[in-house]
């Protein structure tokens, strides 16, 4: 059972096409959290048959090959470095990989160390764990490295440049999380910030052979993006990610070393990230087996097993409050329909938005977006969720929150919702109305969900 409070979700609300809705809407989330577990993915797109590894069509031979290393982070990577290790077995020479502190003892492997680190704020832990990777990895022509990445992987395999310590990096982090840049615009920063993002860890590795497998956090699936793009080439400059600092006016808020390291790369006085056409990306394989559309998928093939009708798909951006209130206008509409033809039909979009935090209660986006979303719920036939696939929704213990007709009402009316929106407490809200989705750490990490149904 993916979503440990699922009982007490559908039957939180007792009330015949609302009862209905809320279970399809639980059952749907726990279908598309299934499909996009790192085991399932690995088995799916990688084979091992005698010293030939298949990838996506590709083929590998490992007799051309003295060493085979696994290294990597994410908070899908301990799933991901299980099954490699089931897969090759003893062809593995070593590795060392980077998992959420959380999931440490989740995953058994022998010949893969699994090491504990923190996120979304990076560690000393992981600083260490990545330290051992490039010690570990004995770069020549005859070593084939597996680099396994996914979502966290960031934060997860930091190592800071030499010119600023972890603390600033972190409080860099923090910095411009709090003020709602989105991942495109923190990656940016933490690229230049870091001795191995940014295409850092490939140049590092060279000239090894090295096969990427990737499960994708990111809208679009663009590797510049995902982890930060340790083994790719890098587009984005010095000069941009001043000007993100710029943009979000942190230039006198953060650390005078960020702002000093950056200033000397716009000047030319630190190497820049590697770009397009450098040498030591033409040994580096990249392949990505999971994504946010793989978990939509499933999530659509089980709703139309069940009859219900699309309504609409969309994608998840922006503010969170303002995309809560747009797909909770929009789930309003369709429940209309539904309660005049008869006709279950569903809402469905993936992605990921943000949230400028100015209060100071807690909560997440998913939460906040559900709790925006109720405000625009007038009928009873409809319920909706926003989630996060990796179960951990902001720095809270819930992965978001369902919502129906009944929310405002339960919550003591639209004052109150909007109180606790403005406060950025919605765990609270949640957590008093028995609306919050428990799952713990998932395993994986392929952005946010979003469910609506009606009946």
């Amino acid at each position: 059972m993916i979503i440990h409070n699922r009982e007490q979700l559908i039957d939180n609300l007792n009330d015949g096409n609302i009862l209905k809705a809320r279970k399809i809407v639980i059952e749907t989330l726990e279908k598309a959290i299934y499909s996009v577990q790192p085991q399932r993915l690995v088995k799916k797109h990688v084979k091992f048959d005698g010293n030939l590894l298949h990838i996506n069509g590709d083929i590998f031979n490992l007799d051309l090959f003295d060493k085979v290393y696994v290294i990597g982070a994410g908070k899908a990577s301990g799933g991901m470095a299980e099954s490699i290790e089931a897969i090759m077995g003893e062809k593995i020479t070593a590795g060392v990989i980077n998992v959420p502190k959380e999931l440490s003892e989740r995953y058994k492997t022998d010949r893969i160390l699994l090491n504990p680190a923190t996120h979304p704020l990076p560690s000393a832990d992981g600083v260490k764990g990545t330290e051992e990777m490039i010690k570990l990895v004995k770069n020549s022509e005859k070593t084939l490295v597996l680099c396994l990445i996914s979502g966290g992987g960031s934060a997860l395999m930091p190592l800071p440049k030499a010119e600023i310590t972890l603390n600033e990096k972190v409080e860099t982090t923090e910095a411009l999380l709090k003020s709602g840049a989105d991942i495109y615009e923190l990656n940016t920063v933490r690229k230049h910030l870091s001795g191995i993002k940014g295409g850092q860890l490939a140049e590092k590795l060279y000239p090894s052979t090295v096969i990427g497998l990737i499960i994708s956090d990111v809208i679009g699936d663009s590797l510049n993006t995902i982890a930060s793009g340790p083994l790719t080439p890098d587009e984005t400059t010095y000069t941009d990610a001043y000007k993100i600092i710029e943009k979000y006016d942190l230039i006198d808020k953060l650390p005078p070393n960020i702002i000093s390291l950056i200033k000397n790369g716009i000047a030319g006085n630190i190497n820049e990230t590697p770009k397009p056409g450098n040498k030591v990306f033409d040994r580096v394989y990249q392949y990505i087996i999971g994504n946010n559309k793989t978990a939509i998928k499933a999530a659509k093939n089980y709703l139309r097993a069940k009859k219900i009708k699309l309504y609409a798909e969309t994608e998840l951006s922006g503010d969170s409050r303002l995309t809560g209130l747009n797909l909770g206008h929009k789930s309003n509409l369709m429940a209309g329909l539904s309660e005049k033809d008869g006709i279950p039909r569903y809402i469905i979009a993936g992605g990921e938005t943000t949230v400028k935090v100015i209060g100071h209660g807690r909560g997440g986006r998913n939460q906040h977006a559900s709790a925006a979303a109720s405000l625009e719920l007038n009928i009873k036939g409809v319920a909706l969720a926003f989630m996060g696939t990796d179960g951990i929704d902001g720095p809270t213990d819930a992965a978001g929150a369902i919502v129906d007709q009944s929310t405002v009402s339960r919550a003591g009316g639209s004052a109150a919702i909007l109180k606790y929106l403005d406060d950025d407490n919605t765990y609270a809200l949640f957590k008093e109305l028995n609306d919050l989705i428990m799952t713990g750490y998932t395993g994986t990490n392929v952005n946010d969900i979003f469910i609506a149904v009606s009946f």
